[in-house]
């Protein structure tokens, strides 16, 4: 009896030490690996490139150009033969060097030959193979190629910091909040880092805070996460800084401090609270609506958090497009974009949508969901439905182009009165009034009955003879191109506005762009009965959280004109929910007339002459003369290209 029962404490004790391996074994714990782990078999995609796909107007003396992946690359595969440009087509450009491999964001970098330039208004074509893997081995599913094309000019202006999260002399900072800092430009992804990113205790006489530095490509975005200590010390001054071994892609200097005198938050303190933010992000504005019907195939879909995001945290894997099930479709492959400046993400189909079709879009919440720059998680999953359109809609007003740098553009030349800035490149007739532009002078207005208009280093004024005979033609041929597009845009479906006078102030009558429709939504706006589009007031244009919204305002065969006012009463264009004064066009069949003091927003395509009043500032394009021979009048105004380094803040 003794031995039968010694058997059975054996026998169960031997049963015991099985079922503990077993249970280890198919735990996948870290000891005991009876059966393998689960293996990584899904392949990379690239999520982020610089210049952007389908990019217009890129600066011929670019160095570098960036693919951002989805996880982490083995660096091994990733050289010239996995990664190459060709411009044109059948031209490889070679010479460059190595491709480098950031592991922090998930980067890799083409360098481009550092002697030569790329061709002028060339179609150029970069591709990444199937030869590019992830750590385990699996390869990109298709090659990925994407095109962009070249301007006519070099890229000589040094990038800034436009935008810093804590903002400059903050107070009551989250202990537990990341640095970072938001450029005007693309950035060279490898001269981001903990030498040229720094953070220091002011307090305690400089002594540098430990960190990890990353660069999110599709957010022009630095990030600085301490991490000794990793919760910043309480009641604390601190000084950011990032130095001129900053570069953007053609091998720029970061400004430090701007230039011009304006005030740019480089470098920029802080000062720390006593807490920790423990408040979860929200999303709260959708773009397509939720339920939305009729949505154009062609449409970016973007979310509007209400708080800055860590950029890094927002990825194809965290933000994704699917046709609506049950069972849902395959996850679109499409391109990720944040903008700090509006806290708005953006995913870019690489296809457009199917027509007539159910999508469901989600942005993931919990710990492996999108973040705020503090680590808080979005709480729960973001889902909103839409439906696309049966019909094909109209294409978006295309970007623009070769004339992108400049601020002014005409064949005729200036009047000007007081003192006038001009932020960006200018094209002009040296040959008529207030423009004797000596050849070489490069950002020379010249002799001027009246007052020269200023620019600021690195800025053109180019002529028919500077810095040669055919740029100052091809930039006003784009003009007349640019003009051509947009009024054929407006032809099948533009919104007929009800009518002349829009803003706050509107006019009697009804319809759109009257009293009490100030808020206007994107799309295409037409003048009423061919009358002149007059803004007084307020005219608000609402993006509704899609930060590549476009809005085109047409008086085809009549002038556009902003109601004159005070410094303290005057015509504003507010821009809300994403809207950007780059993707505004007013597109002017005869003169456009700014009115003195207004605070103007937009690109202007005037048929004839364009005049600003009074301390009038226009963020946007001002391109005169589209089907003759147009001229400017300026009267101690400030006209800047959206996203110039020495542009007003906020004029993007």
């Amino acid at each position: 009896m003794k031995i039968f029962k010694v058997q059975q404490v054996y026998l169960a004790t031997i049963m015991l030490i099985l079922s503990a391996f077993l249970i280890i074994g198919c735990s996948g714990g870290e000891t005991g690996h009876w059966l393998p782990p689960n293996p990584d078999t899904t392949a990379p995609t690239v999520t982020a490139v610089v210049p952007l796909r389908n990019a217009i107007g890129v600066p011929r003396n670019i160095k570098k150009i960036t693919a951002a992946f989805s996880e982490a690359m083995n660096p091994a595969t990733l050289t010239t033969a996995s990664f190459t440009l060709a411009c044109p087509a059948s031209t490889p450009v070679t010479g460059g060097g190595a491709v480098s491999y950031v592991a922090a964001g998930f980067m890799a970098t083409l360098p481009l030959p550092s002697a030569t330039n790329l061709p002028a208004n060339t179609l150029c074509t970069a591709t990444v193979t199937t030869g590019a893997t992830d750590l385990a081995g699996n390869p990109l599913a298709a090659n990925y190629t994407w095109t962009f094309t070249t301007g006519l000019l070099a890229d000589n202006t040094a990038p800034t910091v436009i935008l810093t999260v804590p903002a400059d002399a903050t107070a009551g900072v989250a202990r537990n909040t990341k640095i970072t800092a938001t450029f005007n430009e693309d950035m060279d992804p490898s001269t981001i880092n903990g030498t040229t990113f720094t953070v220091v205790n002011t307090t305690l006489g400089g002594t540098v805070i430990a960190g990890d530095v990353t660069y999110a490509v599709a957010a022009r975005t630095a990030t600085f996460t301490p991490t000794t200590p990793a919760t910043l010390p309480a009641s604390t001054l601190f000084t950011a800084t990032i130095t001129t071994g900053a570069t953007d892609l053609a091998g720029n200097a970061l400004v430090v401090p701007a230039v011009g005198g304006l005030p740019k938050p480089n470098p920029w303190t802080f000062t720390t609270g006593t807490g920790t933010d423990t408040t979860p992000p929200t999303v709260i504005l959708v773009s397509p609506l939720d339920l939305a019907i009729g949505v154009c195939s062609n449409k970016t879909v973007s979310a509007t958090f209400s708080e800055p995001m860590d950029p890094a945290t927002i990825t194809t894997a965290t933000f994704t497009l699917q046709a609506s099930g049950p069972p849902l479709g395959p996850i679109l492959l499409g391109a990720i974009a944040y903008d700090p400046l509006t806290n708005i993400a953006t995913f870019n189909p690489d296809a457009d949508l199917t027509l007539n079709t159910n999508y469901t879009a989600t942005i993931k919440g919990g710990a492996t969901g999108v973040k705020d720059v503090t680590g808080n998680a979005l709480a729960v999953d973001k889902v909103w439905t839409f439906k696309t359109a049966t019909t094909t809609c109209l294409a978006p007003v295309p970007p623009g182009g070769i004339l992108s740098p400049f601020g002014i553009a005409s064949y005729g030349g200036i009047s000007n009165s007081g003192a006038t800035k001009i932020n960006g490149n200018a094209v002009l007739d040296p040959n008529h009034f207030c423009n004797a532009v000596a050849v070489g002078s490069g950002n020379n207005f010249g002799l001027c009955g009246g007052d020269p208009p200023t620019n600021n280093s690195g800025d053109l004024v180019i002529t028919n003879t500077y810095p040669d005979t055919t740029t100052a033609d091809a930039v006003m041929v784009a003009l007349l191109a640019k003009w051509n597009s947009i009024t054929m845009a407006g032809s099948p479906g533009g919104i007929l506005l009800g009518c002349g006078t829009i803003g706050s102030a509107g006019g009697a009558g009804l319809g759109i762009g009257c009293a009490g429709n100030h808020t206007l939504p994107p799309g295409i706006y037409i003048s009423h009965t061919s009358s002149t589009i007059d803004i007084t007031g307020d005219l608000i244009l609402d993006g509704q959280g899609d930060a590549n919204a476009v809005f085109v305002f047409q008086a085809p065969s009549a002038a556009l004109t902003a109601t004159p006012g005070s410094p303290g009463v005057h015509t504003r264009i507010l821009l809300i929910n994403g809207a950007k004064a780059s993707n505004v066009w007013w597109e002017v069949g005869s003169s456009a007339t700014i009115g003195g003091y207004t605070e103007f927003q937009g690109n202007v395509l005037a048929s004839a002459s364009i005049s600003m009043g009074t301390s009038a500032t226009s963020c946007g394009r001002l391109l005169a003369g589209a089907e003759g021979s147009g001229a400017f009048t300026f009267l101690g105004n400030t006209v800047s290209v959206p996203g110039h380094p020495n542009a007003p803040a906020g004029c993007q």
